[in-house]
């Protein structure tokens, strides 16, 4: 008995397509591999010509910004205890309140107004904080008056 021995075509192997798939994708990485390089070397330039004033003004925000984030636990807590204490026994004024209160803080924390100069910002939120101190809707109402006025003037 003869038996013939059958050739099978190299394109039929799935692991020889496989092979030659990743040898391509290796000599294409290969040629085209230097872009995250050149993208690094960017990337330190633009570091290294950043002057020293914004790099200290950047500190200055990141502190103002740790000791924002260090009081947000207990707003709500302090919303809860003024809601209460204003409306006693009142309690869907209580709710009311307190819902007013965080969207109004939530609010305070996302005022940025573009054509205030930072600095004329942060004295208006300083004294309408001082002001207001933990009435965050009176804040936020504060802010908007004092923010009109300025611009009025401008």
């Amino acid at each position: 008995m003869s038996e013939k021995i059958k050739k099978t075509n190299i394109w039929k192997r799935w692991y020889m397509i496989v092979m030659y798939c990743f040898v391509g994708l290796a000599l294409i990485g290969g040629i085209f591999g230097d872009g995250e390089v050149k993208q690094v070397e960017v990337i330190k330039e633009v570091i290294v010509e950043v002057p020293v004033e914004v790099i200290r003004e950047v500190e200055v925000i990141k502190e103002v910004q740790v000791k924002e984030t260090t009081n947000v636990p207990n707003y709500k807590s302090i919303i809860k205890e003024d809601c209460s204490d204003d409306w006693d026994d009142d309690f869907s004024m209580v709710a009311y309140c307190i819902d007013r209160q965080e969207d109004s803080y939530d609010e305070l924390q996302d005022i940025q107004p573009n054509d205030l100069p930072n600095s004329i910002f942060n004295t208006i939120k300083s004294d309408c904080e001082d002001d207001w101190n933990n009435d965050f809707s009176m804040v936020v109402y504060c802010i908007d008056r004092q923010i009109d006025g300025w611009r009025a003037i401008q």
